[in-house]
């Protein structure tokens, strides 16, 4: 986007010189426009999620492996709802 305006600035330049037909009597110097960027935004230190976790807790692997396993099943049939029924007929078919 920012390479687009910079070309059509440039292009715009070099009309108008073409326009002028050499009447500047230097080099043009181009200056691309850039807004500033916006002030910083004070945000108050709210408490996140991350912050709630009690990285304390563990699991065994067995048990991690189970329930990733029962997990990984229910978030696919969440899933397949929201899949367009083409999509999912393309990646069936598409598969090696």
């Amino acid at each position: 986007m920012l390479l687009e305006r910079v070309r059509g600035r440039i292009a715009q330049r070099e009309e108008a010189e073409a326009a002028s037909e050499g009447a500047s009597s230097g080099p043009v110097t181009l200056t691309p426009v850039v807004p500033p960027p916006p002030p910083p935004v004070d945000e108050p230190d709210l408490p996140t999620v991350l912050d709630k976790l009690d990285m304390t807790q563990a699991l065994e692997r067995r048990d991690y492996s189970r329930a990733m396993k029962e997990l990984r099943g229910r978030l696919n049939q969440l899933q397949r709802p929201a899949l367009p029924r083409c999509v999912r007929t393309f990646k069936h078919q598409h598969r090696g």
